[in-house]
């Protein structure tokens, strides 16, 4: 593929400070510039660095510094950003993640690295047409934007994505399905579309609204308490003011019962404010509840569904919907996309729930879910207890070791005389990929599209 880059060259004479990006500039070539213009002590960080030679610039103390800088860097080269744009796209297309770029090429030349021989066979296209993979890197965008904006708690650009992911996810999806050539390789291939990027952004708005609602309960309950005391103290009524002392003791200061007895002495004390507060932002699970109905209608063959289908048996509980949430449940447990660890959970919320008079028939796997695990303690001798710090034991030899020596130490003994090593899963993966190495590499259509790749097995 050629690729035609159009490049910017900036001479002296027209370079200017905005076009100067300093920040990529390394930092012996910053303390250099700035140790000629005697701005500039040993030790000093290279974010300090930077921003004493920008207000060198700015204040006019140096009006020669971009010569300066010019003279130690040499001439600067910028790609345009519709070269840019196109590289990665290349990269996007040929490589089909984010992860893997030019670098690959070099390390399987220079033999760094060794990628397993197989042979490519592909028959659909993964991309329909131009517009597919725009909306695709569209939504990618809407991901980066959403990560960010979670990593500086901006809600409402948290929001904003929410409602914007929420509203192109199904169109996507429709598309993406009448585009498909086979339903498998439409399975398969379906983290490569628009649809299922908007699907995670979803799901990361649903983890978002119900911890909002989780904070918000516990703020309400701080606020009403001040509350509460402000509204008595300013009516004069100490015996109202007793009484809510006593209930704030009794039942704790930030515990509100909305649906409890404690809601009719609320009102009785005219408390009318807390309860209002407590219930405005309920809607919070109502929208959560609405997004996971959404992803479960819209993507019908997806290994994320006994995930789906949990939360929404837990959110509708919040909501004091236990008939809806059971129902949803049970609904789960015959979905065959519900994997072994949801499928437990949702037992476990059929056997709480459905407890007589919801349910009067005791299900099959009520034994297997109610089954003692046994439980064996080992003992030793601590060394240290700080948290944050890996835990060291004394051995039975008397030497020091760490839990997972502990515990072969007793089987190995009087645990039953088993010998055996702590692996975590790096072994086990071994072991199955060396079996399994006919099966994976296997000549199967649309599995393989480059020979550097292995993420998609």
């Amino acid at each position: 593929m050629l690729l035609i880059f159009y490049i910017y060259i900036y001479i002296e004479n027209r370079l200017e400070m905005s076009d100067l990006d300093t920040h990529h500039l390394g930092f012996y070539t910053i303390f250099y510039v700035l140790l000629k213009l005697q701005h500039c002590h040993h030790g000093t960080r290279k974010q300090d660095l930077i921003a004493s030679l920008l207000s060198s610039y700015e204040d006019g103390l140096c009006p020669l510094l971009q010569r300066a800088i010019l003279n130690k860097t040499g001439t600067c080269v910028r790609i345009s950003c519709k070269a840019e744009s196109l590289v990665w796209r290349a990269l996007r297309l040929f490589f089909l993640n984010g992860e893997q770029d030019l670098s690959a090429f070099l390390l399987v030349d220079l033999g760094i690295v060794k990628y397993p021989t197989y042979n490519c066979i592909i028959s659909d296209q993964i991309f329909p047409g131009l517009n597919d993979l725009l909306a695709y890197e569209e939504a990618i965008e809407v991901a980066q934007i959403m990560d960010e904006a979670l990593d500086d708690k901006n809600s409402g650009l948290v929001l904003r994505c929410i409602s914007i992911s929420n509203s192109r996810l199904f169109i996507s999806c429709s598309k993406s399905t009448q585009s498909s050539a086979s339903e498998s390789a439409a399975t398969f291939l379906s983290c490569l579309s628009a649809s299922w990027v908007y699907s995670k952004v979803v799901l990361l708005g649903i983890s978002f609204l119900e911890r909002e609602r989780r904070y918000w309960d516990k703020y309400c309950g701080f606020m009403a308490h001040k509350e509460i005391l402000k509204l008595f103290k300013r009516a004069g009524n100490a015996l109202k003011l007793m009484d809510w002392q006593h209930i704030q003791q009794t039942c704790g200061e930030h515990k509100l019962d909305v649906n409890g007895s404690l809601t009719e002495r609320f009102l009785k004390l005219d408390c009318d404010w807390c309860l209002s507060s407590t219930r405005s932002n309920g809607h919070r699970y109502d929208d959560a509840v609405h997004l996971l109905k959404r992803l479960l209608d819209g993507f019908t063959c997806d290994g994320r569904r006994g995930y789906w289908t949990l939360r929404l048996s837990v959110d509708l509980e919040h909501l004091g919907r236990l008939n809806e949430s059971l129902s949803v449940a049970e609904d789960g447990l015959l979905d065959p996309w519900v994997r072994a660890g949801s499928r437990m959970a949702l037992q476990r919320r059929v056997l709480r729930l459905g407890k007589p008079p919801r349910r009067w028939k005791t299900p099959c796997y009520s034994e297997a879910i109610k089954r003692k695990i046994i439980e064996v303690h080992v003992q030793g001798r601590p060394l240290n207890c700080e948290t944050g710090m890996k835990s060291r034991f004394y051995g039975e030899d008397g030497e020091q070791c760490g839990v997972e020596q502990l515990a072969l130490q007793y089987y190995a003994g009087e645990g039953g005389g088993w010998q055996g090593v702590h692996t975590e899963s790096g072994i086990w993966l071994t072991i199955f990929g060396l079996l399994m190495w006919d099966i994976i590499f296997a000549d199967v259509p649309n599995v393989f599209h480059t020979r550097f790749q292995v993420w998609l097995i």
